[in-house]
This record gives C-alpha cells, sequence and structure tokens, in this order.
C-alpha cells in the first residue's frame, strides 16, 4: 500500500512533466532551431568617427559600420541574469567605456573600465550598491558615480576611491505639484549625470526635481539650475562649447535651455505632443536635436499605426525658435546621437536604426533586422513554433514540432528568431516586429509581419 509520502511525490513528479511541457517545451522535448533571423537588440549607440559606430547590444559591445551595418568588431561581457543587471557609460570622446555588472543579491557592482579602440580592459574594482549613473570627465581620469543619494568620485585608471561629494542637496518628497496635478516617485533617485567640457563641473538631474552644478575639485555643491516644475529631470545634456545646457522632464514634452555659467534658464519649449526621450547638440552648439514618442497609438487590421509622431524636431540654441521636423514612421523613437561632422544622425526606434542625412533630410540606411515580439505563435499545420528568444538573442526560434507534442506551448529563452525552410504550409501573420535587411516591408508602425518569403535568407 503506498503511503501518503509516496502518492505527493508522484503527482508531484507529474506535476514537473507537465509543466515542462507547457512552460519548456523546448528542453521537454529537445526541439531544435531551425534557423535564424534578426540581429542582437541594441541599447545604445554612438559615433567612433563618422565612419564608424559604438553600439551596445544585452550581452556586449559592437563596433558597427554605419554603411553596411556589417559588425566590425565585438569585446565586453555583461551580466544579464534574474540576478544581475547591467548598465554602460560612455566617455565624451567615446575612447573609453565603463560596464556595470551589479548583482542583486549583494548588491554590489562590478566597474570594468575598456580602452575602445584598442578593445582591451584597463581596470576592474567593485564597489557597494547597484550602480546605475555615472559619467567620465573629459579631462581627467575621474569617474563619478550615484546611489544612495551619495555621488563619489574615483580614478578609473587605478579605481582608487577619491571622496563624495560634499554639500546639503534639497530634501526628496514623494509627491510635488505639477501643471494641474501632482507626480510621485517612490524613492529619491539620480537619473543623469554630465561633467562640462572644461572637467570643472557635473551636473546632475535627479527626481528631486533638481538640476546640481557640483565643482569637481573641491567636491562641493555650487548651485542650481531653478525652474523645473514638479517631475523629475530625466537628462542632462551639454553643448560642445560648454556654454549651455539642456534638460527634459520624465514624461513631458518641454525641453529647458540654461546658461551654464549663470545656471540661469534662457527658453523652454514645447516640443511634440507627448513625451520628450533623447536630446544632443549640434557639433557647432548652433543647434539642439530633441526626439519625442508617442505612447497613444491605435491600429486596425494589418493598417499602419495612426496617431504617430515619432519624430526629431530641431531648435536654434540661441533663439529657441524651432527650425525644421525630421524623422521615419517606424515604432517609438527611442534615443538620437549625431556625428561628429554633424551631417549624419543616428534615430534609434525599437524596430529600426535609420541612419539620417542631416543635409539631404533623407534616410541614408534603414537597419530594421531587429526582432521585437510577444507571444508565440504555431504555425497553421501545428508543425513549427516560434518562440521568444533569451536577453541578447534576436526574438526567438522557429523548432519543428514532434507528431506527438501538436499543442500551442511556451518556449522561454531558446534562442534567436528562425521560421521553417521551406514552410509547408506557409506560415501566415505572425506576431513579429520584424522587417528584412532589404527593408522588404518599408516604414511599418504595424508590428504583425508576414514572414512568408523570409526562408531565402535562413541557414
Amino acid at each position: 500500500m503506498k503511503t501518503v509520502s509516496t502518492l505527493l511525490r508522484q503527482s508531484s513528479q507529474v506535476l514537473i512533466v507537465l509543466m515542462s511541457l507547457v512552460y519548456f517545451p523546448c528542453l521537454a522535448l529537445a526541439l531544435e532551431p531551425i534557423g535564424t533571423i534578426g540581429q542582437p537588440i541594441p541599447e545604445q549607440h554612438v559615433f567612433l568617427s563618422n565612419e564608424t559606430i559604438l553600439r551596445v547590444v544585452p550581452t556586449h559591445i559592437q563596433v558597427v559600420n554605419p554603411h553596411t551595418n556589417e559588425v566590425i568588431d565585438e569585446f565586453g561581457e555583461r551580466i544579464h541574469q534574474p540576478t544581475h543587471v547591467s548598465h554602460v557609460v560612455i566617455s565624451p570622446t567615446a575612447e573609453y567605456l565603463s560596464i556595470l555588472n551589479a548583482s542583486v543579491d549583494s548588491r554590489r557592482t562590478t566597474v570594468n573600465i575598456w580602452d575602445v579602440n584598442a578593445r582591451e580592459q584597463i581596470f576592474q574594482w567593485d564597489m557597494a550598491g547597484i550602480i546605475r549613473v555615472a559619467s567620465f570627465s573629459p579631462t581627467a581620469p575621474l569617474f563619478a558615480t550615484s546611489y544612495d543619494d551619495q555621488i563619489q568620485l574615483w580614478n578609473w585608471q587605478t579605481g582608487a576611491f577619491i571622496g563624495k561629494m560634499i554639500g546639503q542637496r534639497r530634501p526628496w518628497e514623494q509627491c510635488h505639484p505639477h501643471r494641474n496635478g501632482k507626480i510621485c516617485s517612490s524613492y529619491s533617485r539620480d537619473h543623469a549625470s554630465v561633467f562640462t567640457p572644461d572637467g570643472r563641473y557635473l551636473i546632475v538631474a535627479s527626481t528631486r526635481p533638481d538640476v546640481e552644478l557640483w565643482n569637481a575639485q573641491t567636491r562641493r555643491l555650487e548651485g542650481h539650475f531653478e525652474g523645473h516644475t514638479g517631475n523629475w529631470v530625466e537628462d542632462v545634456v551639454i553643448s560642445p562649447d560648454g556654454t549651455r545646457l539642456a534638460t527634459f522632464e520624465e514624461g513631458w514634452n518641454e525641453v529647458y535651455v540654461w546658461d551654464i555659467e549663470t545656471q540661469q534658464l534662457l527658453w523652454q519649449e514645447h516640443s511634440g505632443i507627448e513625451a520628450i526621450s533623447s536630446l544632443v547638440f549640434s557639433p557647432d552648439s548652433q543647434y539642439l536635436y530633441v526626439a519625442s514618442r508617442i505612447g497613444t497609438r491605435s491600429s486596425s487590421g494589418q493598417g499602419p499605426w495612426d496617431g504617430w509622431n515619432d519624430q526629431v524636431r530641431v531648435w536654434e540654441v540661441e533663439s529657441g525658435k524651432q527650425m525644421d521636423t525630421l524623422g521615419d514612421d517606424f515604432y517609438i523613437l527611442d534615443t538620437i546621437v549625431i556625428s561628429p561632422d554633424g551631417k549624419t544622425l543616428l534615430l534609434h526606434y525599437w524596430d529600426a536604426v535609420v541612419i539620417w542625412d542631416v543635409q539631404s533630410k533623407q534616410p541614408l540606411n534603414v537597419w530594421s533586422d531587429f526582432a521585437y515580439c510577444w507571444k508565440d505563435m504555431l504555425s497553421p499545420d501545428g508543425q513549427t513554433l516560434i518562440t521568444p528568444g533569451s536577453i541578447g538573442s534576436c526574438c526567438g526560434s522557429a523548432r519543428q514540432i514532434p507528431s506527438s507534442f501538436n499543442t500551442h506551448g511556451r518556449c522561454r529563452n531558446s534562442g534567436v528568431a528562425a521560421i521553417q525552410d521551406p514552410p509547408s504550409p506557409p506560415l501566415r501573420t505572425v506576431r513579429l516586429c520584424w522587417q528584412s535587411p532589404e527593408n522588404m516591408i518599408p516604414k511599418s508602425g504595424n508590428f504583425y509581419q508576414s514572414v512568408l518569403n523570409s526562408s531565402q535568407r535562413l541557414t
């Protein structure tokens, strides 16, 4: 006669098998990928020169040719696991970068300093806290970090701790008056920091909301940029000539431009109809490019999305006048960067990277082989499963389904996007925000792309 413990053990084993079939069919059934589409989803870009781009992807760093999207080189290691988070900080000249790999369990961060040109790691040290905000000085081996309401300075060549910034920061309050209501945040946090081009000052934006001016030599708080109205300050950008500061608030569409020497607000204007996502000055400091993105949109059937306004607006810095609007109609404009000669913009949308010619106001190249998806899909004949991929992969995998398993299961962390080759019967519309490198389906805000003709570029 079976005991209660035996019955419970057998029941648990059956339950584990069933859960494996439902949640991990790739492992349970040994499903192998049949092919791949898509590239690792980019997180950051910066121009190394007019001819090369540094691209941050979830697992490492790439050097990319902007004309061909060819990966020239790869280096570095980012740790993306349930127990770790990773951030990348790039120096003003992009000669150096820091990979911040933080352990959620120990709440400590490993700082890895890399020489970008040599592709060599210079130094590594460990520090307390999960570091998300940091910046390089352009004139000295100084590295500023923000954590737990403290700003600290380090020598990034040796990892030596230099000291804390000293000064009475304004008290954080959970809620602030904002426009016709109020805005609340769960805790005090610095959102961005940047050194002035001469290295004398560090400017820090936070959820207080406040923009602070710190003396990097004395480590003293010297002033504030007054004028933000209650929402937390999301980012701060300094003009190349070091005279102007641009800021914006999270979830709002006003851009602020300041005189750094006097900390006076020169002008503020609405840019776009919803939220600003990124700012960049032209190399000659005469123009400010402001990227906006829309959170409200609608779609019917296979048609394009309505209500799109993900554009870049060009402002004259001294007059505060809007001079131009540019951009494509992909999904969510996240960031913009500009080439050293000011002739080329990179527009980083969620589903495409657009290389934009400033003079002709036209795209030079569109790289949209970055796959995004939300759910698993099964082919009409039940033989091919398309599943999301793991962090750092493209979108998912397509795997041949054995005849004994013909139900819609979910396969997680399974690799990169792929489809059956040849599809038989043809795969129909699949929930993949994917486009071919040839831009076969150009300019969509529509994420339900057909992969019917994609098998030609697999294997």
